[in-house]
């Protein structure tokens, strides 16, 4: 597979500017690095159409609770806050308020602005909910959404029409509604109204980016030992790098760092890291076909992209490339046409992956058409 390394590579390779080596490396990167977050945006690929979870939680109302507006304190008598106190909101008297912190098994501290303005007297009654879940860090737009257990469709919401009605769904239900919203962290988040009343699983197909970079640079230092047939590497003489984590590529080599199949030192095996045990050992993701040690390896992030899209992603960085040397507009001209033929082969190309969408679109309205009559000859 096309690492980061690779590509920084090839593009040293293919470019002899008359100019400073450290710069060139640098713009460089740059350009590998605005390709990449650019090509997710210049077509809807099917190869990154991806799957995931969410998991709902179910409420919380045991006990009673009492509150001190003058230190936004909420504290529970009969029962334990969730550990995952702070994700939820708390439903009080037909009111919904929001947890800043979580302070112990019966404190909690109420968010400014989204907490009650006088005291709450000991014994009231109360139901922590949990409507706001995280989506992957990848997320672009949601395809598709469905609770497993009950096939149950749920129906997207603008999110001002959701705070508009958010007043009437002051008890947990079937949560019939849902809407996306940003976070601080930059992530995007799916929230679902009524809260939910049981702990559900939805299933979601969403466009994705391609997956986020971990590792800044290439990773190398000391050797490793590997046993055929385990998925363990052990690390001699360093620790692994902070970004190091599942989905990165591993290469081992010999008595060289190892490269693509490309380099000069092409490597005897190259596996997905499944998981970081410790600072000098890790899990692969598929078993080692070789029993080595002291040998040499390399770690990298992978070019999250398939391989009918590898020529429009070069060729992409080429002209980014040629626009941050500030190259010519002509010799840039030429770039960026060369870029665009190659996103239109990929495009084809990646039809592929959706041969549905045309193979199958007299299928569907053939069924369309036959759904249509049974509702017409058989009128409710």
């Amino acid at each position: 597979m096309q690492t980061f390394g690779d590509q920084l590579q090839q593009l040293k390779d293919s470019f002899t500017f008359d100019s400073n080596k450290e710069r060139i490396g640098r713009l460089a990167k740059t350009a590998i690095a605005r390709s990449y977050a650019d090509i997710a945006a210049k077509n809807t690929w099917n190869y990154l159409r991806r799957r995931t979870q969410i998991n709902t939680v179910a409420p919380y109302s045991t006990g009673t609770v009492a509150y001190t507006a003058s230190t936004r304190t909420l504290t529970l008598t009969g029962g334990t806050w969730p550990t995952v106190a702070v994700n939820g909101e708390l439903l009080i008297n037909r009111n919904v308020y929001a947890v800043q912190t979580r302070v112990s098994n019966t404190v909690l501290i109420l968010q400014s602005g989204r907490a009650p303005v006088t005291d709450l007297a000991a014994g009231t009654s109360y139901s922590w909910v949990q409507t706001t879940y995280l989506l992957p860090r990848e997320f672009v737009e949601l395809r598709g959404i469905t609770e497993i257990e009950r096939l149950w469709q749920v129906t997207y919401m603008s999110p001002e029409m959701m705070l508009a009605r958010s007043q009437l769904w002051y008890t947990a239900s079937n949560s019939l509604f849902y809407t996306i919203l940003g976070t601080s962290g930059g992530r995007m988040s799916l929230q679902f109204q009524p809260p939910p009343s049981f702990a559900r699983t939805f299933d979601l197909i969403f466009q994705s980016k391609p997956r986020i970079p971990t590792l800044t640079v290439p990773y190398s230092t000391g050797t490793v030992a590997t046993t055929a047939g385990s998925t363990t590497v052990t690390l001699t003489g360093s620790t692994w790098p902070a970004g190091l984590a599942a989905g990165c590529v591993f290469r081992l080599g010999g008595t060289a760092v190892p490269t693509g199949l490309i380099g000069d030192n092409p490597y005897v095996e190259e596996h997905l890291v499944a998981s970081v045990t410790d600072s000098t050992h890790l899990e692969l993701v598929d078993a080692m076909g070789t029993t080595a040690s002291g040998m040499k390896y390399c770690l990298d992030d992978p070019i999250d992209i398939e391989s009918s899209m590898q020529s429009y992603f070069e060729r992409l960085c080429e002209a980014n490339l040629m626009i941050l040397h500030q190259s010519g507009e002509d010799k840039i001209s030429m770039a960026r046409q060369r870029a665009f033929e190659a996103m239109i082969e990929a495009k084809a190309m990646d039809s592929r992956l959706d041969p549905g969408a045309v193979a199958n679109s007299s299928i569907v309205t053939g069924i369309n058409e036959a759904m249509l009559g049974m509702v017409t000859n058989n009128p409710v």
